[in-house]
């Protein structure tokens, strides 16, 4: 095959699905779409509103501590207890 030929030549794509990015993601469309065969009263309000409700506390806290580690520092830094931790 010469230059000219490979040249010539439409380039093949091919559908690569990165599941390290997308996995997480089908997971839980996964387990929604078990939620609805299972139960009935999966989408009612109430249940929606007791989910974010008991998952508020870890949200808070994700959120907390992702600005500690976006400053730079832990809370330990200015706690009182500072001089009895190892660095």
């Amino acid at each position: 095959m010469s230059q000219a030929d490979r040249s010539a030549a439409p380039a093949r794509r091919t559908l690569r699905i990165n599941l390290h990015a997308l996995g997480p993601l089908l997971a839980l469309i996964v387990l929604f779409l078990i939620g609805i065969a299972l139960h009935e009263n999966f989408l009612s309000y109430a249940n929606i509103t007791n989910v974010l409700a008991r998952s508020a506390f870890i949200g808070i806290i994700a959120v907390g501590m992702t600005f500690v580690i976006t400053a730079g520092g832990w809370i330990s830094r200015w706690a009182p207890w500072r001089p009895s931790l190892p660095d």
